[in-house]
Parts: C-alpha cells; sequence; structure tokens
C-alpha cells in the first residue's frame, strides 16, 4: 500500500464551520456557507501531527486555525425546481442560487498555555 503525502509538515485539523466539519491543511482553500466576518480563529475537534492525533473534547483547547475569508460572496450552482401539472398548460421553472464564501487556512498552531 503506499503512503500518501499531505503536505511537508504532516499536519492537518478538523474544524467546524457553520455546522459542517471539514478536514483543514495550512494554505488550502474552499467554499463554506455564507460568512459575514474576514478572519476567524477556531479551536479545532482534531489534530493530526506527524508523530501524534489529538482529539478534543470537544475542542483541543491548546491549538488555534486561522482562517481568512477570500471571497466574501460567491455563488453556487443552481438549484432547479420544476412544477408540472399534466393536461393544464402549468409549468415553472425556477432557481434558487445558494452564497457562499471562499475562505483559506493562513495557519494551524499550538497556543502557548499561561498556567
Amino acid at each position: 500500500m503506499a503512503k500518501v503525502k499531505t503536505n511537508a509538515e504532516d499536519l492537518f485539523a478538523v474544524v467546524k464551520i457553520g455546522g459542517l466539519q471539514f478536514k483543514v491543511v495550512k494554505n488550502d482553500q474552499f467554499l463554506v456557507d455564507h460568512l459575514k466576518d474576514t478572519k476567524l480563529s477556531l479551536k479545532p475537534l482534531l489534530v493530526a501531527t506527524k508523530d501524534k492525533v489529538e482529539i478534543g473534547k470537544p475542542e483541543v483547547t491548546d491549538w488555534v486555525c486561522e482562517l481568512e475569508v477570500i471571497d466574501q460572496e460567491v455563488k453556487g450552482d443552481k438549484k432547479m425546481v420544476f412544477r408540472y401539472k399534466p393536461k393544464t398548460g402549468y409549468h415553472r421553472k425556477k432557481g434558487p442560487r445558494a452564497l457562499y464564501s471562499r475562505i483559506k487556512i493562513v495557519d494551524i498552531k499550538k497556543v502557548k498555555n499561561n498556567s
């Protein structure tokens, strides 16, 4: 079985954004539901390094994922809704487009505790 190489540091995290969980790596970009903030700092649910895996209950307290919103409003694909009633000539075609935000993972870093 071939070994899958994620990145040079072999560091990734799982964060919860808008009710969904995402596996993130530094400098990764993806779409999430529309966000109003431009910069976010989230506590990850799981952090995996080359040596060990830390699982939070519910969050890992000594790690932080910093996110930056690149595009505030990105329109998604149309979700087609088509209504039809036979023998009456009734046709309705609608297509709402959901708004998303494109975010970039700026950094995944360990926070120093002052205790």
